[in-house]
């Protein structure tokens, strides 16, 4: 008897896959093709191109497609959505999916603002569907293993987060992107920042965050088509402190006059022109999340070690974790990992982060 769940009926809205796959849910196989994640079956897929459609079909085996993903939602019988479409539509494609009675999965940032997030939620709360937001980074070997011993006590008080994402030299913006239209869910904050911010929140427990403070500069109008219509930031400078009384400070740039440590990426330079940070310091120890490892003991005989993670996730595609267990959650109708509580609390600081650098002042967040 076959006791295995049945499996779930999957669409995609916004088809763009890249050398990953569909975000962990198509896996590559030993003829050069790809197939479905267990649990899951390729039901429809959505895109205003046809070509994007028809590489759906041919490549990934969707069986049907449509260029208008409302439609998609009229036709389909569907348990589950992942959502992929651009950031401005994030919120309304996420009201039609769960109105269509189907369990989501939306692309990062989960919306274009604070007051989005907030009908999301009005509408999650109303539904009996379970709502998840991408953030793989939290499904790393070395993100799960910093999470437990943070909550374990094993760094005894975290008091404090840095991260960093640097692109050198204005690189990712000098064509027509919509990497540089706020109004499009533009900026390094959003794009760029939120991973880093995201990954020390949730490996320092989701404290309630306070007070934010941040600034904010576009350095590179001169390499876009049009400066006149470069409208997002290029470079965020922020800081946030915690209910808790811990904080996080980090630094994002689609381009900045500096260069990184050299690095993996390109090994032929003696520097990295695209780098990341992301380290957790507490009072019994700290961790280098990035770099996988942990310093701790006596000031005068303190050892430098290799992070302990679960090698059941080592050399795993964070993005293929995430999506099994989404598809989990929605075979067991459980709460995912990555709350609809979680992505307010995100948009919140990710909003008030932008309204600092507009202000040029700190905004307590008690009363938002």
């Amino acid at each position: 008897m076959n006791t295995s769940p049945r499996k779930i009926k999957f669409a995609i809205l916004g088809f763009r896959p890249t050398r990953f796959g569909i975000r962990g849910f198509a896996t590559p196989t030993e003829d050069g093709g790809w197939e479905p994640i267990p649990g899951v079956e390729f039901t429809a897929s959505a895109d205003l191109s046809e070509d994007a459609c028809r590489d759906s079909r041919e490549r990934f085996g969707f069986k049907r497609t449509y260029t208008d993903y409302r439609e998609l939602l009229r036709k389909e019988t569907l348990d589950a959505v992942l959502i992929t479409l651009p950031t401005f539509m994030h919120k309304q494609a996420t009201l039609d999916c769960l109105a269509a009675g189907v369990h989501v999965l939306c692309e990062k940032p989960p919306a274009n603002d604070y007051e989005e997030i907030l009908e999301v939620a009005e509408a999650v709360e109303k539904s009996d569907k379970q709502y998840m937001f991408v953030r793989q980074s939290r499904f790393g070997a070395a993100a799960q293993a910093t999470r437990k011993l943070v909550v374990s006590g094993k760094l005894g008080t975290v008091y404090a987060g840095e991260t960093k994402w640097v692109r050198t030299r204005g690189i990712q913006v000098r064509g027509d992107s919509w990497r540089t239209d706020r109004s499009k869910g533009g900026g390094v904050l959003i794009d760029l920042g939120i991973h880093g911010l995201d990954l020390l929140w949730y490996c320092m427990g989701n404290p309630r965050p306070v007070e934010v403070s941040a600034s904010e500069t576009s350095a590179f109008k001169q390499y876009a088509p049009d400066p006149s219509v470069y409208t997002a930031d290029d470079n965020f400078n922020f800081w946030i402190r915690f209910e808790n009384d811990a904080v996080i400070q980090g630094t994002f740039a689609f381009g900045m006059n500096q260069v990184g440590p050299k690095g993996p990426k390109k090994p032929e330079l003696d520097h990295s022109d695209d780098w990341q940070v992301n380290k957790i310091f507490g009072t019994d120890g700290g961790i280098d999340i990035g770099g996988g490892k942990i310093v701790e003991g006596p000031s005068d005989s303190y050892t430098v070690s290799d992070l302990e993670v679960d090698p059941a996730l080592v050399g795993i595609n964070p993005m293929i974790t995430q999506a099994k267990h989404f598809v989990e959650c929605v075979q067991q109708n459980k709460k995912p990992q990555n709350t609809i509580e979680q992505a307010v609390e995100l948009m919140k600081m990710l909003g008030s982060l932008s309204e600092s650098a507009r202000t040029k002042r700190a905004i307590r967040l008690d009363n938002i």
